[in-house]
């Protein structure tokens, strides 16, 4: 999953269990479009996701897994990337919309 972002942020991310979420904080950011969500097709061990305007300052990134997985956060070049070890099984490749974050 890429996260498009504009201007300096932080993050923060844990994980979840019961059922399994992978959570990312972006402090220093506002949510330039509307909150929503993932289209809930299971690829590689992602069931789904969603972000939401969590706090003032803070957008939160929300990832369903369908088990444990092991995952990388990585915040470079305006965007942050979170990969999530999967299935070797081929998966049907999905577009969204962008997301952009900006300072507050």
């Amino acid at each position: 999953m890429l996260i498009g972002v504009g201007g300096t942020v932080s993050i923060r991310d844990f994980t979840l269990h019961n059922p399994e979420r992978v959570v990312v904080d972006i402090s220093g950011a506002s949510l330039r479009i509307a909150t929503g969500g993932y289209d809930q097709v299971d690829r590689g061990g992602v069931r789904g996701g969603r972000y939401s305007q969590f706090s003032r300052g803070v957008v939160r990134v929300v990832v369903s897994l369908d088990a444990p997985h092991h995952y990388t956060v990585n915040n470079a070049d305006d965007q942050i990337r979170v990969s999530v070890d999967g299935t070797s099984d081929d998966f049907a490749a999905w577009f969204g919309a962008e997301i952009s974050f900006v300072d507050p």
